[in-house]
């Protein structure tokens, strides 16, 4: 069974919803990755587990962990997001789909990333009308990564990168019409 993993982030940046399956599995842990790789403990809510049958019991073993009986299974659950960046970690490779709503994109280097082997595309689930959706797809990934940004941190960065210019264009052509002069 081809494991996969979908993720939606929510309209405002702040939560994503994810939909990851499991493979005779009894157990499943809630982690992302730490500053330098290590697994932390993520904090979700809305934690559903189901199976052909519909939804099942689980128990929740600490804060980041819930055990059920071994089978195949669907986990949804909701997560927070800090500072637009969504990063996740499994213990095997995973087909993993990002969803990012309209007015977030990663298109700008200076402000998004996608991790390796992440492929962009704008979402075609209406082919005639674009409605600003992204996303984003990894093959086969045990940590996908992706940092985002919203429009108006982009207006943000073209008003200071327009600033500096305009600063540079102040202070260089005065210089550059001495030094002219002085040969």
């Amino acid at each position: 069974m081809a494991l996969s993993a979908t993720y939606e982030v929510y309209p405002n940046g702040t939560l994503y919803h994810g939909v990851v399956e499991v493979a005779e599995a009894s157990e499943y842990f809630f982690y992302e990755s730490g500053m330098i790789g290590e697994r932390v403990s993520l904090q979700v809510s809305g934690v559903l587990l189901k199976n052909e049958s519909g939804v099942v019991e689980f128990e929740e073993s600490g804060s980041s962990e819930i055990k059920f009986p071994t089978g195949n299974y669907t986990v949804e659950f909701d997560a927070p997001l800090k500072d637009n960046y969504f990063n996740t970690v499994f213990s095997e490779p995973y087909e993993v789909t990002l969803h990012l709503p309209s007015g977030l994109s990663v298109g700008n280097p200076l402000l998004g990333m996608i991790s390796t082997g992440g492929k962009v595309s704008p979402d075609d689930t209406n082919a005639s009308v674009s409605n600003g959706n992204v996303t984003i797809h990894w093959e086969k990934t045990r940590s996908p990564e992706c940092r985002f940004y919203n429009e108006f941190q982009e207006q943000l960065l073209i008003i200071f990168g327009t600033l500096w210019l305009a600063l540079l264009a102040v202070f260089l052509v005065p210089y550059m019409l001495a030094r002219r002069r002085q040969e």
